[in-house]
């Protein structure tokens, strides 16, 4: 991007700017990519269609952190909560895991991937966290990245909190599981793996949506302080 280009809008973005936000000719709107960052521009319609015309930049691009969240789907509200929240934390990634009690096994891909592109705009993010196609634990675990720290939040077990075990000078990632907890059988399976950080969140025992902001908020809280 820049001033003077001209970017159209899909059809989905012309009916919300045009229709639903009610912005007319002229009218100023902000437009991202994680390439050229923010820039703000002047919209343009032709009848149903409409364009931004580009002419200063506003903002330069960031870098999210070299953070993922792995979560276990969730119903709907809380799921839609928390890939929200993740994305105004800056998480880079979020990777569905499927899990023995994963109480939603089926995931809108679409859905959620609109919901990040919503939240990375409210927020004035300039990109937008990947979306991984959702996995089976073990399919995660058989093909990760050793280079990349995996923290299991794991309730009430023996692990130290994660303020003492988070290392944000190396990439990582969190593991948070479904409302109903890791299974015996998966706590055995992750003790299997080098790579493996087990955290604790503290004795009471969270909603998954919770326990994934917290782990994000206590990682970015250590980050700023390096």
């Amino acid at each position: 991007m820049a001033a003077g280009i001209t970017v159209p809008l899909n059809d989905d973005q012309a009916h919300y700017i045009l229709r639903v936000l009610r912005l007319g000719q002229g009218d100023a709107i902000a437009v991202f990519n994680e390439i050229s960052g923010a820039w703000q521009g002047r919209l343009a319609v032709t009848g149903k269609r409409g364009a931004v015309v580009l002419e200063t930049q506003i903002q330069t691009p960031q870098k999210p952190h070299d953070l993922w969240l792995l979560l276990s789907p969730l119903k709907k509200e809380a799921w839609d909560f928390a890939l929200e929240k993740a994305t105004e934390l800056n998480v880079g990634a979020i990777q569905p895991v499927l899990m023995e009690y994963t109480q939603n096994a089926r995931v809108n891909e679409d859905r959620a991937k609109a919901n990040l592109i919503e939240a990375s705009q409210q927020c004035e993010r300039t990109n937008v966290p990947e979306f991984f196609a959702p996995k089976k634990l073990e399919a995660v675990l058989a093909t990760w990245d050793k280079s990349r720290l995996l923290y299991a939040a794991l309730e009430r077990e023996d692990a130290a909190p994660a303020a003492q075990v988070f290392d944000p000078a190396k990439p990582g990632a969190i593991l948070i599981g479904p409302e109903g907890g890791f299974s015996t059988r998966e706590k055995e399976l992750l003790q299997q793996y080098d790579f493996v950080r087990p955290i604790s969140l503290g004795p009471l025992i969270l909603r998954a949506e919770t326990a994934a902001i917290a782990a994000i908020v206590v990682w970015e809280a250590i980050q700023h302080q390096e």
